[in-house]
């Protein structure tokens, strides 16, 4: 996947949970997933996944197999 198909990917799973913005983080993130990029989701939408419990929100992404999902960590 190219890089701008990746933060398409990221866009668009981001808006289907609710998020309004996207942010890479890093783009060699290394996790239990695999090797890929981790994008900063935040929303400004009450009806989104709550980040009020001090949870942040993620999107990984592997370029490899296509993979996504996101991840909800305490960041202190």
């Amino acid at each position: 996947m190219k890089l701008d198909e990746i933060f398409d990917k990221a866009q668009e799973l981001a808006e289907q949970n609710g998020f309004d913005r996207v942010d890479l983080v890093k783009d060699d993130f290394i996790s239990d997933y695999g090797k890929g990029y981790l994008f900063k989701i935040t929303s400004f939408n009450e009806n989104s996944l709550s980040d009020d419990d001090g949870l942040e929100q993620f999107i990984f992404i592997d370029p490899t197999t296509g993979f996504s999902t996101i991840i909800r960590t305490l960041i202190n």
